[in-house]
C-alpha cells in the first residue's frame, strides 16, 4: 500500500518541490507532466456550487463543535 501511495503522489511532491516549478502555477499534472485538465475542472458554475456546499458543510461543522 505505502509504494501505491507514493507513486500516486509523485506529481504533487514533485510539484511542490521542484525548483524548476517555482513560478508555475494553476496547471495540471499526470503522472509528473502536464496535462489539459479535466472539463469539470474548468466549469466556473460548478466551482461556485461546490464552494457553497463546502461553505454550508464548513458552518454546519463550527456550529456542532460550538454547541
Amino acid at each position: 500500500m505505502k509504494g501505491r501511495v507514493l507513486k500516486g503522489a509523485r506529481a504533487q511532491i514533485r510539484a511542490a518541490s521542484d525548483p524548476s516549478l517555482e513560478t508555475v502555477t494553476g496547471r495540471y499534472f499526470v503522472r509528473q507532466r502536464e496535462k489539459p485538465p479535466p472539463r469539470a475542472a474548468l466549469d466556473q458554475a460548478l466551482a461556485g456550487r461546490l464552494w457553497e456546499e463546502s461553505e454550508r458543510i464548513a458552518e454546519r461543522l463550527a456550529t456542532r463543535r460550538a454547541g
